[in-house]
């Protein structure tokens, strides 16, 4: 079997990869270039294995098949693994890591509402977001630290960054009820061609003809179904009937079309699509050889 095992591992080139866990990187075979073989849909073939907090591949395939070799044969056996290590679920610590990173910064402004001043009409292209602050009536429409990272237009709401605490206490995002806020720029050459652009769709606020000086576009928000926390906003709305769910959507729920459903919030989508990955075919330690065999022809014939 190790005839097999050399050949065709030295087809796959080599990656940094850390054993250790602590930042020390080794050569090694990069196995993420993934050829799919018709044994692995045999169950047979294969027995599923549930990796605990902090395994990696190599640990996995020692406790399995007593050596660190065989951890490619997770890649080949598990289509969800064919990206390489991204597939690999992450440790309680990184998934830590992970939510300080991508939510905490955050809160949710929903903009599921019935007006004119809906937030969607706004331009909030990928193209604009980066010169756009959220602001808000206290005087003059102040410019603001609080950017967007994203306008979702499924659950029509803004990710947006959390501002300072005076700010953040002139939001109030734990409000009730629909309120209005505005949209202004940074005064960037992207963010006035943004104003000049609102300008001409003639679209509501406090309006300022020169494009060389900060207006504000209002648009309403929806309070009850925002959050202050990114992590706790609801990603998806739900409905259950006997044993299937059915998915709402956000607009249905904020309209009261839908009332009381069940919900899922992005901190439980992230941690439910990460404990998906903890489930791996791995190999059964008999079919080794012949697995071997089977993945360098198949390797074979695409060289």
């Amino acid at each position: 079997m190790s005839k097999y095992k050399t050949k065709f591992l030295d087809n796959f080139g080599t990656v940094g990869y850390d054993f250790s866990g602590a930042g020390d990187f080794a050569t090694v075979t990069n196995i993420t270039k993934f050829i799919s073989i018709a044994q692995s849909s045999d169950t047979s073939f294969y027995v599923k294995y549930n990796i605990s907090d902090g395994e990696r591949p190599d640990m996995v395939s020692t406790k399995l098949y007593g050596t660190p070799q065989y951890y490619w044969t997770f890649f080949m056996l598990n289509d969800e693994l064919k990206n390489g290590l991204l597939g690999w679920p992450q440790t309680d610590g990184e998934m830590e890591n992970f939510f300080n990173k991508e939510y905490s910064p955050y809160f949710w402004l929903s903009s599921c509402v019935e007006s004119n001043n809906h937030a969607s009409n706004l331009l909030l292209t990928d193209h604009y977001l980066p010169a756009l602050r959220l602001t808000y009536s206290d005087g003059d429409y102040p410019l603001t630290s609080m950017s967007f990272k994203k306008y979702d237009h499924n659950r029509l709401g803004l990710i947006v960054k959390r501002g300072t605490s005076s700010e953040m206490n002139s939001v109030d995002i734990n409000a009730s009820g629909s309120h209005q806020f505005a949209i202004t720029h940074d005064g960037s050459v992207l963010g006035r061609e943004w104003q000049k652009a609102c300008n001409d769709l003639n679209l509501a606020g406090d309006k300022i003809d020169s494009v060389s000086a900060r207006a504000s576009f209002y648009f309403t928000a929806n309070k009850d179904h925002s959050n202050e926390f990114l992590k706790n906003a609801v990603y998806q709305y739900f409905t259950t009937v006997g044993d299937i769910d059915t998915i709402v959507s956000h607009t249905d729920v904020c309209s009261g079309e839908i009332v009381n459903p069940n919900k899922i919030t992005f901190y439980e989508y992230e941690t439910i699509i990460n404990n998906n990955k903890k489930q791996i075919n791995v190999a059964k330690p008999e079919i080794l050889e012949e697995l071997s065999r089977s993945y360098f022809d198949k390797l074979a014939q695409t060289i």
